[in-house]
C-alpha cells in the first residue's frame, strides 16, 4: 500500500472521528439547552423569580442626608492613631466568665504605642463630635441603599465603613460601661444595633454577613453591659426593643433569591460572550495578564466550555441553589442548625467531590455557589445570640417588677416577650434554670444541638475559649473574678547562664520546663517539628530565668503554652 493511500486513510479516519465528536457535541448541546429551559419553566411555574427585575427592589432614588452624614462622620474616624478593630470587646478569664473591664488590656491597633485605658478614653473624647454625628445619622436607618444591583458590575455599599463605624461605637460603649454611665452605653449600643438595620434590604450575601458581624459586636457589648447592676426598667425595655428589630436569617433567605437572579446574568454573559466578559466585571479590577495560561483559557478552554457544557453548568447551578433555598425556607420553621447543616451537606456533596472533568464542566458553579454552610452557621449564631439577649433583658425586667426570678422562661411571655425566645441550634426554647445559690443560668445547646446541662467548658479539654460558641453549650457569661489570672508559664529564679548547643527542640523545652516544675504534654501535631534536625536549638542566655528562656524558645518557633482548664497540665502547641 502506497504512502499516499495510507495518508488518505488516516485523514479519512481523523475526519470521521472529528465528525462523530462534533455530532455528539451538537446533540449533547441541544439536550442541555432543552433541559435547562425545561427546568427554568418548572421553577417559574412553582413561583420562583429568576430575573433581577423581579426580585431586586429598585435603589433609593432620593438622596439620603442621614447616610451622607454617616459617611462623613465615619470617614473622620479613619486614619486615627488608635483604631478599635482589635479591641477585646468580650475577653474571658475562664469559660463562661467575662473578663472585668479593668483587666481588659487589648484596646485596638496603635502606631507603635502601648494603648492603655487612659489613652483609649482620650481618643474617644477627642472623637466625640463624629461619634455624636454617627448616632444622630442612625436614628432612622434606611432600608435600601442607592446601589443599583440591576446594573452590570454593581458595587457593594460601604460595608467596610459600616463595620469600622460599628467598632468605634462599640469602643465608645466600653468607655461608658467602665464609667458606669448606663445612659451613654445604651445609646452607643443602640447605634451599633441600628447599623445592622442600615440597608437591610440590599440583596447580597456579603452585606448580610456584615450585618451579622456587626450584631456580634452588639452581642459582646450587651454581655458586658448587663453585668452592671442598676439598669432601670425603661432602659431595659429600650434595649429590648432595639434587639427585637433586626432579622438575620429571614433577610438572608430573601437575599439568596436576589443573588441567584444576579448570578444568572453572569452565567448568560459567560455563555454568550465568554468568561473574560465576566471576570472583567467581578474581578479585582486589574487587567488580566497576557500569557500562555490566559491564551489557552480564552481560545481553547472557554470556547469548549461555552459550546458544550455552559447550559449543563447553569442547570447544575440552578438545581443546587434551588435545593439550598428550599432547605433554608424549611429551616424558617424548624429553626435547627444541626438539621439544616445536614441537609446542606448532602446538597453540596457533589460540589465538594468534583474532580477532573466535573470541575471543568461545573467551573462557574464551583465559583458562583457561596459557602452556604459557613454563612448559615453565622446567621443561626446571630439569631441565637439575639434570642439570648432578649431573654436576659426580659429576665432583668421580670426581676425588677416581681423582686424574684421566674421559675421558667414561659413566665416571660406574653407579659414581657411575645413568645419564649428560640434556640436556633435545635428549634426549642432556650434552656434556663435557677441555681441553688440564687443565680440563674441561660444557655443554648450549641452547634452540636446536644444539651450538656449548661456546661461552658469546651468539649475538647484543650479547646480554646474565645466566645460562648467554644463551650460544650453556648452559655450566657457571668462576670469573672477581678483577680488577674496567673501566667501559663510561672515566673522562676534568674539563672547566671542557660546554654544549649545543637539540642533538639523537644529536649530544650522539657529541660527548661523541669526547672520551673511545669507538667508538659505535646500536641501530636508538632511531633515532626520537635524532632526535626532543622529545628536544632543553639543559644546562650546570661542572667535570665528558665521561664523567660522557655517563652523565648516558644516564640521563636511559633509555639504556645496552653493551660488545661481543670488539670495541672500545660500543652505545647502551634500558635
Amino acid at each position: 500500500m502506497s504512502q499516499g493511500s495510507l495518508t488518505r486513510r488516516a485523514a479519512l479516519a481523523i475526519g470521521l472521528v472529528v465528525l462523530v465528536v462534533a455530532a455528539w457535541l451538537w446533540i449533547h448541546h441541544g439536550q442541555s439547552q432543552r433541559s435547562l429551559a425545561a427546568y427554568k419553566t418548572q421553577l417559574i411555574a412553582q413561583g420562583e423569580k429568576l430575573s433581577v427585575d423581579e426580585v431586586v427592589s429598585p435603589p433609593a432614588t432620593a438622596d439620603d442626608p442621614d447616610y451622607r452624614e454617616f459617611q462623613a462622620a465615619a470617614r473622620r474616624l479613619q486614619g486615627r492613631p488608635i483604631q478599635p478593630g482589635g479591641f477585646d470587646f468580650a475577653g474571658y478569664v475562664a469559660p463562661g466568665e467575662l473578663k472585668p473591664l479593668d483587666l481588659v488590656t487589648n484596646f485596638g491597633f496603635s502606631r507603635g504605642a502601648v494603648v492603655t485605658w487612659a489613652a483609649w478614653e482620650a481618643e474617644v473624647a477627642a472623637m466625640q463630635s463624629p461619634l455624636d454625628e454617627l448616632r444622630r445619622a442612625l436614628r432612622s436607618p434606611a432600608a435600601r441603599s442607592d446601589v443599583d444591583y440591576r446594573a452590570p458590575a454593581a458595587r457593594f455599599p460601604d460595608y467596610v465603613l459600616k463595620r469600622e463605624a460599628a467598632q468605634w461605637l462599640a469602643g465608645e460603649a466600653m468607655v461608658a460601661l467602665r464609667a458606669t454611665n448606663h445612659t451613654a452605653a445604651a445609646e452607643s449600643l443602640k447605634a451599633v444595633l441600628a447599623l445592622t438595620e442600615l440597608h437591610r434590604e440590599d440583596p447580597t450575601l456579603v452585606y448580610q454577613m456584615i450585618r451579622v458581624a456587626i450584631s456580634g459586636l452588639a452581642f459582646d457589648i450587651t454581655c458586658a453591659a448587663l453585668q452592671l447592676p442598676a439598669w432601670s426598667e425603661p432602659q431595659l425595655l429600650d434595649l429590648q426593643a432595639a434587639w427585637q428589630r433586626p432579622q438575620f436569617f429571614d433577610r438572608m433567605v430573601t437575599s439568596m433569591e436576589g443573588e441567584r437572579a444576579w448570578l444568572l446574568t453572569y452565567f448568560e454573559q459567560a455563555r454568550t460572550n465568554g468568561s473574560g466578559a465576566v471576570w472583567s466585571q467581578i474581578g479585582p479590577g486589574t487587567p488580566r495578564p497576557v500569557n500562555l495560561e490566559t491564551v489557552l483559557e480564552d481560545f481553547v478552554l472557554d470556547p469548549l466550555y461555552r459550546h458544550t457544557w455552559a447550559e449543563q453548568d447553569q442547570l447544575f447551578f440552578l438545581q443546587t441553589y434551588q435545593h439550598t433555598l428550599e432547605a433554608m425556607r424549611t429551616a424558617r420553621q424548624h429553626k435547627s442548625w444541626p438539621k439544616l447543616t445536614g441537609e446542606i451537606g448532602r446538597i453540596f456533596k457533589p460540589l465538594e467531590e468534583a474532580r477532573g472533568l466535573d470541575r471543568f464542566r461545573h467551573r462557574f458553579s464551583l465559583i458562583a455557589v457561596p459557602n452556604w454552610t459557613r454563612a448559615t452557621e453565622m446567621q443561626f449564631r446571630a439569631e441565637t445570640q439575639r434570642s439570648l439577649c432578649l431573654a436576659v433583658l426580659a429576665l432583668h425586667r421580670y426581676e425588677l417588677q416581681h423582686r424574684q426570678l421566674p421559675a421558667d422562661l414561659a413566665a416571660l411571655a406574653p407579659e414581657l416577650l411575645d413568645t419564649v425566645p428560640v434556640d436556633f441550634m435545635n428549634g426549642q426554647p432556650l434552656r434556663y434554670r435557677v441555681e441553688v445559690d440564687g443565680t440563674w443560668r441561660l444557655y443554648s445547646v450549641g452547634l452540636d444541638g446536644k444539651d450538656d446541662g449548661g456546661e461552658a467548658l469546651p468539649a475538647q479539654a484543650w479547646g480554646r475559649y474565645a466566645s460562648i460558641w467554644d463551650g460544650s453549650d453556648a452559655v450566657w457569661p457571668r462576670l469573672g473574678s477581678a483577680a488577674a489570672p496567673g501566667p501559663v508559664i510561672p515566673p522562676s529564679e534568674v539563672l547566671p547562664l542557660i546554654q544549649f548547643e545543637n539540642a533538639s527542640l523537644r529536649d530544650v523545652i522539657i529541660t527548661l520546663a523541669r526547672h520551673i516544675e511545669l507538667n508538659l504534654i505535646f500536641d501530636p501535631a508538632i511531633e515532626t517539628q520537635l524532632t526535626s534536625v532543622t529545628n536544632a536549638v543553639t543559644f546562650r542566655f546570661e542572667n535570665v530565668s528558665a521561664s523567660d528562656a522557655l517563652q523565648a524558645v516558644l516564640d521563636r518557633h511559633k509555639l504556645a503554652a496552653v493551660r488545661h482548664p481543670t488539670q495541672n497540665l500545660v500543652r505545647i502547641a502551634r500558635q
